[in-house]
């Protein structure tokens, strides 16, 4: 389509002529394919930018409305606008938003699937959608019956100050462990899981972090890795721009906003654990995932420990549900999978020996047995699917 067709749109909060993200590269996805659009103006969010936008021209824009100014300027546009933020309950604009009921949500099913019934809040500063997630966090505890469990920090600064350091180490310290602590984004995450080691506790063992939100810059500052829930935003992108489409060819839309659900929870290495109020359980569980990779036995672990077999054994069975043998082969399980998709090309022997297991017929009849597969056809079928 030649260009003095297109229609020119407009992104304020999404810069997407000075930088790229997921987002981003959805809306110049959607623009190429339509190729009926053209970004004629991109601005962070700010109230100045909507100040401006009356002056352009512009058919259309895509916003992001995180402020009762903006929400007014942005009312007060002559041009249709689509917001993307959860930022305010209601901007009085339509609204194609993420579902941040189920980012609180799959943040305390994730906790409580581990055996967590002790829990900590941290609320840092935000808009509306920070009070969403951190009150469907609280309800899908208290559907699970542990409401009383659950311990809330106000973050106050953000950046965190010497003083805020502190105070969340003092909270910190006054949580019995092992406790799940939630984390309402995951802006500062790498500081405050650096504080809980400063308190004395382990992640994930002592205390397992979870947070409602996902960003690669921040993942990379996090040790151990960061478990979190991660948006949809190719799919936010997309139907934004579908619905800035439909107003500006003068269609009436509802009331209510899009909804966009999460992708999902993805697991890592700060929530890798297992609430386990027996210190002597927790350490055999602890010695076995450590080194699940060795070719130990339930001996080895027997020995690491400081009770006996039959007492061990009687004590694993009843807080774990399962034999400590039967629990050491999921663990090696477990490792088989990951090694079969990390590095696909290793041979079922190798794969056999780099999880605890002595042959690859042994390999075999563990995948059998779990899984009613043989281990190269369940790498197959996963490879397929993760290719999808």
């Amino acid at each position: 389509m030649h260009a003095k067709h297109k229609k020119r749109v407009a992104l304020i909060g999404m810069p997407i002529l000075m930088a790229q993200s997921p987002f981003n590269a959805a809306l110049i996805r959607y623009a190429e394919v339509k190729g009926h659009w053209v970004f004629a103006f991109a601005m962070p969010a700010c109230h100045e930018a909507f100040c401006l936008l009356r002056q352009l021209d512009c058919e259309g824009a895509i916003v992001r409305v995180i402020s009762p100014k903006m929400a007014r300027e942005a009312r007060l546009l002559r041009i249709p606008v689509v917001n993307t933020s959860s930022w305010m309950e209601d901007s009085g604009v339509p609204t194609v938003k993420r579902d941040d009921v189920a980012m609180g949500t799959l943040s305390a099913e994730h906790l409580l699937e581990k055996g967590f019934r002790r829990f900590g809040i941290v609320r840092l500063p935000g808009g509306h959608y920070i009070d969403v997630r951190c009150q469907a966090f609280r309800q899908a505890v208290a559907r699970a019956g542990h409401g009383e469990g659950i311990h809330e920090f106000i973050l106050g600064s953000n950046p965190i100050t010497p003083r805020e350091q502190h105070r969340f180490q003092e909270w910190v310290a006054s949580l019995n462990a092992p406790a799940g602590l939630f984390l309402s984004d995951d802006e500062q995450a790498g500081v405050l899981m650096d504080i809980c080691r400063a308190a004395g506790y382990r992640i994930p063992q002592d205390i397992a972090v979870v947070a409602a939100f996902y960003h690669v810059e921040t993942a990379a500052t996090c040790v151990p890795s960061l478990s979190a829930v991660r948006e949809n935003l190719d799919e936010l992108a997309w139907r934004a721009a579908e619905t800035l489409d439909e107003l500006m060819a003068g269609r009436k839309l509802g009331e209510k906003a899009i909804i966009i659900p999460p992708l999902g929870l993805v697991a890592a290495e700060s929530t890798r654990t297992l609430a386990i109020d027996d210190p002597e359980v927790a350490r055999a569980v602890e010695y076995m995932r450590a080194n699940a990779a060795s070719a130990i036995n339930v001996g080895d672990v027997v020995g690491h420990g400081l009770v006996s077999r039959t007492t061990l054994e009687r004590r694993f069975r009843l807080v774990m549900g399962c034999a400590m043998h039967d629990f050491l082969l999921q663990e090696r399980l477990e490792l088989a999978k990951e090694c079969l998709m990390s590095a696909p090309r290793l041979s079922l022997d190798v794969v056999a020996s780099r999880c605890g297991l002595s042959t690859r017929k042994r390999l075999n009849v563990l995948f059998r047995k779990e899984l009613r597969q043989s281990p190269a056809k369940w790498r197959r079928q996963a490879l397929r699917s993760a290719a999808k």
